[in-house]
């Protein structure tokens, strides 16, 4: 987390510098503030359940390549549902804003607080699970944000 942490820093300050291109549908706001909303309802609750698959499937998938399963899930394209329609974000939304919002979520996890809530497709996770599916999530979701070399953050 505290390299996802850090990531929320560099595109913040990349963003302000004018040095952040969004390669997606999103804006960076957008990124940021979704990833954030992921690991509030993980904390709280999910309002919404995705339509299964067939169960037997997703238990098997589970048990025997749950990694694999989770790199299935977080792949580019994907589109939500209506029903996820909680897990959209604003276009207007503020990049401050957004940044603030995930940082506030990562320090739920930081100052000890356990995900416990079932998943919005089948579990629950144990907070270690949790932590690994947020990572990736977030892995995905900023691999759509260029920051541009050249710029003294760049890595």
């Amino acid at each position: 987390m505290d390299d996802l942490l850090a990531e929320v820093d560099r595109v913040t300050a990349a963003a302000a510098a004018g040095r952040v291109r969004s390669l997606g549908n999103w804006s960076p706001a957008q990124v940021l503030w979704h990833i954030g909303r992921f690991i509030e309802l993980s904390f709280d609750g999910f309002p919404f359940r995705y339509r299964p698959g067939p169960a037997w499937i997703i238990r098997l998938l589970r048990i025997l390549a749950w990694r694999w399963l989770i790199a299935l899930t977080f792949r580019p394209g994907f589109r939500n549902p209506p029903e996820a329609s909680v897990l959209e974000p604003d276009p207007s939304l503020a990049l401050p804003v957004a940044a603030a919002y995930l940082k506030q979520q990562i320090a739920r996890i930081g100052g000890g607080e356990r995900m416990t809530q079932q998943c919005s497709v089948e579990g629950p996770y144990a907070h270690e699970q949790w932590v690994y599916i947020h990572l990736r999530h977030a892995e995905l979701h900023l691999s759509f944000l260029a920051i541009e070399a050249g710029w003294a953050g760049y890595r």
